[in-house]
C-alpha cells in the first residue's frame, strides 16, 4: 500500500510534523497530550508564519501548566512572555 499523507496540503503536512514532534516532547516530559492535529492547526490559525526561536517570535504554551495539553488550555504568546512566566513560576 502506498504511503498516504494525513494532510495533502504541504503546509498542513508541515504543521502535522511539528505537532508530532511537540507531542513526543510532551510525552517525554511526562505531560498529558490531548491536542489533536486538527486542534493544533486551529490554535495556530494565521499566526503560524510568526513562530520561531527568537524572543519576539510566537510559541504555543499552556494557560495552566498543571493541566494537559488540550485546545481549551493552549494559547499562542511570544517566547519572551513564556520565558517570563516560567521564570516567575520557578522563583
Amino acid at each position: 500500500m502506498p504511503h498516504v499523507r494525513r494532510f495533502q496540503d504541504p503546509q498542513d503536512h508541515a504543521k502535522f510534523l511539528v505537532w508530532h514532534k511537540a507531542r513526543q516532547q510532551a510525552i517525554f516530559r511526562g505531560e498529558i497530550w490531548l491536542l489533536s492535529p486538527e486542534d493544533f492547526i486551529a490554535v495556530w490559525g494565521d499566526k503560524w508564519q510568526f513562530r520561531g526561536r527568537h524572543r519576539l517570535d510566537l510559541c504555543l504554551t499552556r494557560c495552566d501548566p498543571t493541566q494537559p495539553w488540550q485546545f481549551s488550555n493552549c494559547e499562542i504568546i511570544t517566547r519572551l512572555t513564556q520565558f517570563r512566566r516560567t521564570g516567575a513560576r520557578r522563583r
